[in-house]
């Protein structure tokens, strides 16, 4: 029953997020793999079919995601994605020339098609961090939706392990922190896994340790890989944005595609605009989140500067260029404050 009032409510409070389609892969998987009782025939007063199409209203999907939650276990259902015969971006995995590359297209990717949530990807001197965070309309899915995409991470990042490691072993090494799961969940997420998973006090994140990001992928296609990418820029730049979408995520989103497109640090009012907002509206939406416009624009230069630098042929001074530095040294202090390296060192 709470799974119903839950997605009543969303569809009465955020009508225009309840109606956006969203990918439905995963939920037909289940619907095939689970036993017709415990899964077609609890949806067909949802569905009047027995299929699925690729993409789905988000109120439908939570609908049917409530109503497989209340017929079968939750680990019966995270012990299935791990079976999955093809996984969501399967081929970001095939195509990319390693896995920082991968996460950051999946980042890009997964903001474009689930507005519901986002990941946000920062590698760092000594691995990598992967935070996720849920729009407050999921309520009481969010729990479930949180550690589904920690087994999806989970195996995503499988693939890219080098066969030289003990895959088990390397794997046994990531760190998981649910921000929204219960203490019961962490306990089976972890078994399930095999690493550690523990509670995050409201953020949910997966650390990566370094030795996982070495390896390059030997599959790598790079014409495959360029036409990916420019597909999803394409894709990136119709996205809409609503005024219930305002959050960190969004706005670091929008701010660096800004620096990506045009080389200019995007001032507030440009963003209000981008947002259907006047100044002073967004201003004051600002401050009741904790947020600042100058913290913002410099973590959106700082990600982007991280993610050039590892390009292969860029140089220091371009990528400062690029972010909008008036010259070098400026670009070296603040990416060394931020980071506390280099950006030279950064480059390895």
């Amino acid at each position: 029953m709470m799974y119903r009032e839950a997605v009543e409510k969303l569809e009465r409070d955020y009508p225009e997020l309840a109606s956006t389609q969203v990918p439905a892969g995963i939920t037909r998987y289940w619907l095939s793999a689970l036993p017709v009782d415990r899964g077609w025939k609890r949806v067909t007063g949802i569905l009047p079919v027995q299929r699925l199409s690729r993409e789905i209203r988000l109120a439908d999907d939570l609908h049917i995601i409530g109503e497989l939650l209340s017929a079968n276990d939750l680990e019966d259902l995270l012990a299935l994605m791990l079976e999955l015969p093809r996984f969501p971006r399967e081929a970001a995995v095939i195509a990319a020339p390693d896995l920082e590359a991968a996460l950051i297209y999946l980042e890009r990717s997964l903001s474009i098609e689930n507005p519901h949530y986002s990941l946000h990807f920062e590698r760092k001197p000594d691995g990598g961090a992967i935070r996720l965070t849920f729009h407050e309309a999921l309520g009481v899915f969010a729990p479930f939706l949180e550690i589904g995409l920690h087994v999806y991470l989970y195996r995503f990042i499988a693939a890219f392990v080098e066969p030289a490691l003990d895959r088990r072993a390397a794997l046994s090494r990531l760190r998981v922190s649910l921000g929204h799961a219960e203490d019961r969940h962490a306990a089976a997420v972890s078994n399930l896994l095999g690493c550690e998973v523990e509670q995050g006090r409201g953020q949910s994140v997966m650390l990566v340790p370094d030795e996982i990001f070495a390896a390059s992928n030997l599959e790598h296609d790079p014409d495959v890989w360029a036409q990916m990418e420019r597909a999803l820029e394409k894709a990136r730049r119709r996205q809409p944005v609503f005024q219930d979408d305002l959050t960190r995520q969004t706005l670091l989103d929008r701010i660096g595609q800004i620096l990506e497109d045009e080389g200019s640090v995007p001032q507030l009012p440009r963003i209000a605009a981008e947002f259907g907002f006047s100044e002073r509206t967004f201003s004051r939406r600002l401050t009741e989140q904790g947020l600042a416009m100058k913290q913002l624009v410099a973590s959106a230069r700082m990600k982007s500067a991280a993610r050039h630098l590892r390009m292969r042929g860029s140089s220091v001074g371009s990528v400062g260029r690029k972010l909008g530095y008036a010259d070098t040294s400026s670009f070296v202090r603040a990416f060394r404050k931020w980071y506390g390296v280099s950006p030279g060192q950064w480059q390895g």
